[in-house]
C-alpha cells in the first residue's frame, strides 16, 4: 500500500476465449482500464479501502495507461502503457467492485467527482486499485 490511490475502472472484460489469426486459443480474461480516477488524499481511510473484498489481478490481461514501470535509465520509476501486473512497491494490483468502494468513498468523500464516477457504475464493476 502506498500513500496515495488512483482507481482504474476497468473499462472493458471479456472472459471469452481469443484466438490470433494463428496458434490456440487463449483462455484468459482480458480488458483494458483507461480511465483514472484520483482520491483525495486522506490516509486515514486507506484502512477502509484495504478491507474491502478484493480479486488479485493475477491471471488477468488487463491493460492502461499506466500499467507498467520503466526499469532503468533517465526516464526509471515512470509508468507508461501497458498490462497491469503490479503496483510501484511490487505488489500484484488487486481489484474492488464499485458497489463495495462506492459506500466507502460516499462516507468519506460525497461531493468529489471520483465518488460519483464509481457510484455511477454497475455495482459488479471492477476497479484496480492503484497504490502510489
Amino acid at each position: 500500500m502506498g500513500v496515495d490511490l488512483r482507481l482504474f475502472p476497468v473499462d472493458f472484460l471479456s472472459t471469452e476465449n481469443v484466438r490470433m489469426s494463428s496458434g490456440p486459443a487463449i483462455d484468459k480474461k482480458w480488458g483494458y482500464s483507461h480511465t483514472i480516477l484520483d482520491v483525495p488524499r486522506q490516509q486515514s481511510v486507506w484502512p477502509a479501502v484495504q478491507k474491502l473484498p478484493a480479486t488479485s489481478l493475477a491471471g488477468y490481461d488487463i491493460t492502461g495507461f499506466l500499467g507498467q514501470i520503466i526499469p532503468d535509465g533517465k526516464a526509471e520509476g515512470e509508468m507508461y502503457y501497458g498490462k497491469y501486473t503490479t503496483d510501484p512497491y511490487g505488489a500484484i494490483y488487486k481489484m474492488v467492485t464499485a458497489g463495495n468502494l462506492g459506500p466507502v468513498l460516499r462516507k468519506h468523500f460525497p461531493d468529489h467527482p471520483t465518488t460519483a464516477y464509481v457510484n455511477a457504475m454497475p455495482p459488479d464493476g471492477l476497479i484496480i486499485l492503484g497504490w502510489h
